[in-house]
């Protein structure tokens, strides 16, 4: 099981270690179930505070015979859950690339010229996601709660239709 939790903190201003699972379990104390089930499953040695930052695409991926893939090519923040996922899909084209261009060059160049495009939307909307999800104003979040309750399964689906239906 893998989950993650977003805490709105100053930057460098975390709780001690020893106390990471306290602090979590005050700060998400009512939630529905099942996240506090899922947090006193955990022990306190299993979780791993990082932080989160958005990071603009690349460039380039490319420089020679060496090319980046997964997060080292586009790292995206976690809302979106997608980075294994882009990872394994970058897998797939660049073996694809490779075994139908003539060239190192030119399948550098098709493989980055075809993942681009997806991943930097991917960035871009866990980018987006993160940012209405982390809202720490009162009257904000309840707009954002009342928005999300009222919208409908099939725009939501629709939506998420261009990370589910791709095939590499």
């Amino acid at each position: 099981m893998y989950w993650f939790a977003v805490v709105n903190l100053p930057e460098g201003q975390t709780p001690p270690s020893t106390e990471h699972k306290d602090f979590l379990s005050r700060r998400f104390q009512g939630w529905h179930h099942p996240i506090k089930h899922l947090m006193d499953m955990t022990g306190a040695e299993n979780l791993v505070e990082t932080a989160i930052y958005h990071i603009e695409p690349l460039e380039r991926w490319s420089r020679g015979r060496i090319t980046l893939l997964g997060d080292a090519a586009h790292a995206a923040t976690p809302d979106m859950g997608q980075g294994a996922c882009m990872a394994i899909e970058d897998a797939v084209v660049l073996a694809r690339s490779i075994s139908q261009e003539k060239d190192l060059a030119s399948a550098l160049n098709r493989y980055e010229a075809e993942r681009k495009p997806r991943t930097t939307w991917i960035m871009n909307q866990s980018k987006a996601i993160g940012r209405i999800a982390q809202l720490d104003n009162r009257l904000l979040c309840t707009i954002r709660d009342f928005m999300l309750a009222v919208v409908p399964d099939r725009i939501t689906r629709r939506q998420l239709a261009k990370v589910i239906d791709y095939e590499a």
